[in-house]
């Protein structure tokens, strides 16, 4: 407990304490990366609440996007016949898709590499202390790194 001076009493007030990535070993970033791709990728990860089912939907290579606020990522399987022909979708092999404010002409849109992303929410992960989903990411990371997903 803080003491803190009141104009009519003393009272006690309890600091507002948050966990930050000093508080757990191998986090990378104390604070937001300077690269606005990063941010936006983790941005997209903040949007949604559900931190078990954005693991899985990286094991899956699975994109994901919220209609609250246009936060995603998408992978180049979501991509469809349509969205490449039509609309001139692309996104480079080994890499994804991040995006805010449902993409461009008003919002962002970044292409950055699939291992950035799944680092990225690793990092999350582990932060919030998801070991579990945290584990189920570098198992994934770990294969692209050895070369098993094309």
């Amino acid at each position: 407990m803080v003491r803190r001076w009141s104009d009519s009493k003393d009272r006690q007030v309890k600091p507002s304490v948050r966990r930050t990535a000093n508080d757990v070993p191998g986090y990378r970033y104390s604070v937001q990366p300077d690269l606005p791709e990063y941010r936006c990728a983790l941005e997209a990860i903040a949007h949604w609440t559900d931190r078990d089912q954005l693991a899985e939907m990286a094991v899956g290579r699975h994109g994901f996007g919220d209609s609250n606020g246009g936060f995603g990522v998408t992978y180049p399987t979501d991509i469809d016949e349509h969205d490449r022909e039509v609309e001139g979708a692309y996104i480079p092999e080994n890499c994804v898709e991040v995006y805010s404010f449902w993409g461009p002409p008003d919002g962002y849109k970044y292409h950055i590499s699939e291992l950035t992303y799944l680092n990225l929410l690793e990092q999350v992960l582990r932060l919030e202390r998801n070991q579990r989903a945290s584990q189920r990411v570098q198992g994934i990371e770990q294969e692209l790194r050895r070369g098993m997903f094309h």
